[in-house]
């Protein structure tokens, strides 16, 4: 028999397809004698479909269809789910897909979201921003440094709070997890239109006591900021500043609570304000009963005693750990310790603007500066200009209806 040589293009639609099309090529040929040359189309993108598999997308759609480029890699959204963590990608036969971030796409697919129960579910609400998912699984014991981050044009964003609004049901239960005994971290962000509330109404931002533990009340003669801390087999050690919360202005301030294993410490606003005497057992003393509350003085059991006042304000970036790591105003931002229940966190956003200089021939300036509203810059950049000295930085008002501040 004769051999013929000729071409057969194959225009794939599926790789996979195209393979199992030369399989058959391949075994024509051999029974023929034929001989060919096969020559593939590749398609530049490819259809993949996302299924959240009982979560949702940010949209709050359940199935995403999105085109990608032909061998590229991506980083694809990841749904959430109420009471859930996400765990990767699986491909249509159930094999989890483990380094998603290079996998290469080649062929039609669809993906299917995997995963793991939690204890417990944050819900965000970004307060106008975007970017983050509706939900995230955690799990009690655990404090996270990756919550996310959500964007909003004008706007930076300061981290994640919850609302107080001093009802009886407007408190976050702790329980026994973060009990830590040599070193111990606590940090908040709070927020109080007038906190001289604080002292006259004697609320908590945070309290485990009950013959042991720690908590941050005003203190009882003179309402000063002030970190009681329990040491071991010796009685209450406080951290008694000179500030009262009469003082303190209104809107956002910054507390960490400390035990570097030997003394107590309390910050606010990142400044150092009160030191306790040094603990001679060098350990945290705590009793059976000790619960740990947000927004409430604890009692003796892990319901709140309705004697007390409940916080009204907002509280956020929560953390407590086994370190003592002073977080301050800008290191807990991503930092959420597991509540035992579940908690709703909302957006903080702070207006941001930007200044821009003009030098007028000076040099050694930025082009511009990101600033806050409500805040004072002592830092702005000194310029230099042979023969002349800086006399300060001006606004240019021209008597037209824009020119003012």
């Amino acid at each position: 028999m004769k051999k013929t040589n000729f071409t057969i293009t194959v225009v794939l639609v599926m790789l996979i397809a195209g393979i199992s099309i030369v399989s058959i090529l391949c075994q024509t040929r051999a029974f023929l004698g034929l001989s060919f040359n096969i020559s593939y189309t590749v398609p530049s993108y490819i259809d993949v479909t996302l299924d959240a598999n009982g979560g949702v997308f940010r949209d709050s759609s359940t199935i995403k269809q999105t085109v990608l480029k032909y061998g590229g890699t991506y980083e694809l959204e990841e749904p959430s789910r109420i009471g859930h963590a996400f765990d990767g990608w699986m491909d249509k036969n159930g094999n989890k897909i483990y380094n998603i971030d290079t996998f290469a796409f080649t062929s039609r697919c669809q993906l299917t979201a995997k995963w793991t129960a939690t204890d417990y579910t944050v819900t965000f609400d970004a307060e106008g921003g975007t970017g983050v998912p509706l939900y995230k699984g955690v799990n009690y014991g655990h404090t996270y440094t990756d919550m996310p981050t959500p964007t909003k044009a004008g706007y930076t964003f300061g981290g994640w709070y919850a609302e107080f609004d001093g009802s009886d049901d407007a408190w976050i239960p702790y329980g026994r997890a973060y009990m830590f005994t040599h070193k111990l971290s606590i940090h908040l962000t709070a927020y109080m239109e007038d906190w001289a509330d604080y002292a006259n109404k004697g609320f908590r931002l945070i309290s485990c006591t009950q013959t042991g533990g720690w908590a941050l009340p005003p203190s009882s003669a003179d309402k000063t900021v002030m970190f009681d801390c329990y040491e071991n087999g010796y009685g209450t050690k406080k951290a008694y500043s000179s500030i009262t919360y009469y003082s303190l202005s209104s809107g956002w301030h910054d507390f960490d609570a400390i035990f570097d294993g030997a003394y107590a410490k309390l910050y606010l606003d990142n400044i150092l304000i009160a030191t306790s005497d040094i603990y001679s057992s060098l350990g945290i003393g705590y009793n059976s009963s000790n619960v740990i509350f947000i927004g409430i003085e604890a009692g003796s059991t892990e319901i709140p005693p309705t004697s007390y006042n409940f916080f009204n304000g907002y509280i956020g970036n929560i953390s407590i750990q086994n370190n003592d790591v002073v977080l301050g105003s800008t290191g807990a931002i991503n930092t959420y310790t597991c509540a035992k229940s579940d908690v709703t966190l909302h957006a903080r956003w702070i207006e941001s603007y930007t200044v821009t200089f003009d030098a007028e021939g000076g040099t050694g300036v930025p082009t511009c500066k990101n600033v806050y509203y409500g805040q004072t810059y002592t830092d702005l950049p000194t310029p230099i200009k042979d023969g002349y000295t800086f006399g300060g930085w001006y606004a240019e008002f021209d008597g037209s209806d824009d020119a003012w501040i």
